[in-house]
Parts: structure tokens; sequence; C-alpha cells
């Protein structure tokens, strides 16, 4: 009696919010799945970009790189998992970056 209730309780248009959340992320999934297989295949224009490493890129492009990367580590990464505990935006550290 309880898993006819359950059955009819649940179709696939009714679920609880847990199962209706699974669905979509199952789907989403499925269709980002789908894109990557698209992307890979030689026809593609996305399989034929080259990427670039901060090495190959420009002096003037490596140095506000290395610039960034060592405000990132030294003032943004200690703080990071703190911010991240609290749910608050950096906006202090964002405000430093700009006068870098």
């Amino acid at each position: 009696m309880l898993l006819q209730y359950v059955s009819r309780r649940f179709t696939s248009s009714s679920l609880p919010p847990l199962q209706r959340s699974l669905q979509t992320l199952t789907a989403s999934n499925k269709t980002r799945l789908s894109a990557a297989a698209v992307a890979s295949s030689s026809s593609s224009p996305l399989s034929s970009r080259s990427y670039t490493t901060h090495k190959q890129l420009p002096e003037e492009h490596q140095m506000i790189y290395e610039m960034c990367r060592k405000f990132a580590d030294e003032e943004l990464a200690p703080n990071a998992g703190e911010w991240d505990k609290q749910h608050a935006f950096p906006t202090e550290a964002i405000t430093q970056l700009e006068r870098v």
C-alpha cells in the first residue's frame, strides 16, 4: 500500500525538489558531455585552437601575469578560506588589486 502511494505521489512531473535537482544535473551533464564530444571532433573549429602558456606571452604581459600571481599568492590565498567560511566578498582586497 505504501509503495503504491509513493509511486503515485512522485510521478516524474511531481518529484521532490532533490530528485528534480538531480534530474536537472543529470540532463545538464549529458548536454555538457555532448558539447565536449562535438568540440573534440576533428571537424570542429574548436579543435584547431592553439593555446599559449604565459611563458609565450610578450614580456609586458608576462610582467602583468607575474604581478597578478604574486598578489593572489600573498593577499588572496592566505585569506580565501576565511572569506569562504564567512561567505564574504573580499572588497578590500579587490580595492588593493586596483591600486596594483
